[in-house]
């Protein structure tokens, strides 16, 4: 009885043995699948640095065969620089002791002797505690830092731009307060930009001027761009003439930024103030002449000799306005109060198409082809003018006789005699060129700041925008606050998910974890795997950078239960994730080749929050010692005090588990 009984069972463990070599055998088919398919180089390396296998990648990155590298040590494949081999080496060891290393990019060497830029990312593997060997990955990132050095070409061309024009460009807070003006201010003013910097626009106009520019200010919040003209007073005591541009920058609805353009119009005033005079001077010779030929007739002799003297004396000083009047650049028209065109001057024809018989005798809204927006804006700019409001600079949409779209400023002024109105004088200019400028640098700053936004937090594109050289300084030290986040358990996690599975799952992680880091006033210095490291206190603002870090690690813990409530209801494998913050003194700035820089921080206590990271379980905060010194937020506590020991540390160091208060 007992012999079949025993046979039965050793039967069912055969049985459960096959079942388990099936599905190790499907598993194993599954990761080779993944091993082969990857799109970036995969190395397996024992724990002495000899590659035990490497994926068919390696031929298109590099041009060689899988046996061409398998069964040789690292440094011996040709894949890496000669001056670099040393250094690598030194990586691995240290790394193989327990130590963190950095994503590291190098120049690559093809088969065929072509460089490359690689990326090197390295992870430990280990059984029963024991390191057995090295996963590398190596990724090609050439196409990256070509655009990387597009976008930075093009940055210089913008600045260049900028820095170059003859016109003033400008920048001031929602206050007035100057953070950017162009070096040509010096030509205008005779100051040095630096001067101009921290100091509100009030200090340099004209005070006459200041109510009417803050008339503007309402049509500014609004959202409007605001034209005007005005005096600024130079060092010297001075004043000058500039027609001004000012256009607020929103984001979210919210001032943040002042742009302006200052174009100096002296020239132009004085020349527009001789013309009125002169036509003034006209009518007061007429009137002259008027009343001396009603002399009495027992004068007659006399009143023709004094009235031929004045004649001669006119026909002087008409031909020499006259000259003045046709030849100034800008089209100068003299109109009836209705709007009926008395005289042009010969660039009517340059800016409009219309020669000046085409023009006399008819009402300008006969030729100016304006749209019924324009048209009403024209009319109420034109009826005010006659009504006796001040006038103003008009800039206006118009079209030329064959239907051309332009641009015009029209500067007008009521002729009066006797207290009442008798005409209208106005001088226009053609602004399209301008106008275009204007838009393309708009456009371009634009398309800059949105390329930047892709890649850094808009608050430190605006400080890259606005830096004196467009680059970040090469170091400083600084006190900063440094935050890892990773995912627990991934690798177990992704045992149970397909490729495009884990991609969809750290894209989600990643781009919820990055909008909060921005939140927060961070800066996202690298992903590693399924880990991101974040900076907080390089942008300055109100809140120490402690603070920030830690809003943002209770906001991505608190981001990670909504986002596993929702895999939850779509059957999705849910993850937890740890969090390591440590503040401390580090250095910052740019890292790496001559070609290729990466702004990061390097430090012991960068070290320090990457090991308080790996000890923190899923769902935990964990932050050193002086990040909860750094700490003003009240809304957060902390609790039990823990000390760990880290590798060449005398000391052990202390951290922190925190809560929020309910």
């Amino acid at each position: 009885m007992d012999e079949p009984f025993a046979f039965s069972g050793e039967e069912k463990r055969v049985g459960v043995r096959r079942k388990d070599d099936r599905e190790l055998k499907v598993s194993e088919q599954k990761f080779k699948m993944i091993f082969e398919c990857a799109n970036d180089v995969i190395i397996y390396l024992d724990n002495k640095g000899f590659i035990l296998d490497i994926n068919n990648k390696v031929y298109e990155t590099f041009g060689y065969q899988r046996y061409d590298v398998i069964g040789k040590h690292f440094t011996k494949i040709g894949f890496l620089y000669s001056e670099d081999i040393q250094f690598t080496s030194e990586l691995f060891e240290d790394f193989l002791s327990g130590q963190t290393m950095p994503l590291l990019e190098i120049e690559g060497y093809h088969k065929d002797g072509s460089k490359t830029s690689i990326e090197i990312n390295p992870t430990l593997l280990k059984q029963d505690g024991e390191v057995i060997g090295v996963l590398t990955i190596i990724r090609d990132i050439s196409e990256r830092k070509r655009v990387i050095k597009a976008l930075m070409d093009s940055e210089a061309r913008y600045r260049e731009l900028v820095e170059t024009i003859n016109e003033v460009f400008y920048t001031t807070d929602e206050n007035g307060i100057f953070n950017y003006i162009s070096p040509s201010i010096k030509a205008l003013t005779g100051y040095d930009p630096s001067y101009y910097i921290g100091k509100s626009f009030e200090e340099f106009i004209y005070p006459e001027d200041i109510p009417l520019l803050k008339n503007l200010l309402p049509g500014i919040l609004s959202g409007e761009t605001e034209y005007t003209e005005n005096r600024l007073v130079t060092k010297s005591g001075n004043t000058r003439w500039i027609h001004a541009s000012i256009t607020p920058i929103f984001v979210e609805q919210q001032l943040i930024e002042i742009h302006g353009l200052l174009t100096d119009v002296t020239d132009r005033h004085i020349a527009e103030e001789a013309l009125l005079r002169a036509y003034e001077e006209m009518e007061e010779r007429v009137d002259i002449r008027t009343i001396e030929l009603q002399k009495s007739n027992e004068h007659l002799q006399k009143e023709i000799a004094d009235r031929s003297k004045v004649e001669e004396a006119l026909r002087e000083s008409e031909e020499k306005f006259r000259t003045i009047y046709e030849n100034v650049n800008d089209e100068i028209a003299y109109l009836t109060v209705d709007g009926t065109v008395i005289d042009v001057n010969g660039k009517c024809q340059d800016i409009f198409g219309y020669t000046r018989e085409e023009l006399i005798g008819k009402n300008f809204r006969e030729f100016t082809k304006f749209s019924p927006e324009v048209m009403k804006q024209n009319e109420e700019y034109f009826t005010g003018l006659v009504a006796g409001k001040k006038p103003k600079l008009l800039e206006l949409k118009a079209k030329r006789k064959d239907g051309t779209p332009i641009y015009i400023e029209v500067n007008s002024r009521l002729l009066k005699k006797d207290g009442k109105p008798q005409g209208v004088l106005s001088i226009i200019r053609d602004s399209t060129k301008r106008r275009e400028k204007e838009d393309a640098r708009r456009e371009k700053e634009k398309e800059l700041r949105n390329k930047l936004s892709r890649y850094v937090a808009e608050s430190l594109v605006k400080i890259l925008v606005d830096s004196e050289d467009g680059v970040f300084p090469d170091y400083e030290r600084k006190e900063v606050t440094v935050l890892f986040a990773d995912i627990r358990s991934f690798t177990k996690i992704t045992e149970k998910l397909k490729a495009e599975e884990v991609v969809s799952l750290l894209n989600q992680f990643f781009s919820t974890m990055v909008d909060i880091i921005f939140k927060h006033n961070g800066v996202l210095d690298k992903f590693v795997g399924d880990q991101l490291m974040a900076v907080f206190g390089l942008i300055p603002t109100a809140k120490t950078g402690a603070d920030d870090a830690v809003s943002a690690a209770f906001e991505m813990q608190e981001a990670v239960i909504k986002l596993n409530k929702a895999r939850n209801r779509q059957n999705k494998v849910k993850y937890d994730i740890g969090i390591g913050i440590n503040t401390g003194s580090t250095v910052v700035g740019n890292v790496g080749a001559e070609n290729r820089m990466d702004y990061t921080v390097i430090g012991d206590s960068v070290n320090i929050a990457a090991k308080l990271e790996k000890i923190a379980s899923g769902g935990e905060i964990i932050i050193g010692a002086n990040t909860k010194k750094q700490m003003k937020n009240s809304l957060m506590t902390a609790f039990q005090k823990k000390e760990i020991n880290i590798h060449k540390k005398s000391e052990p160091v202390s951290y922190y588990l925190l809560k929020c208060k309910k």
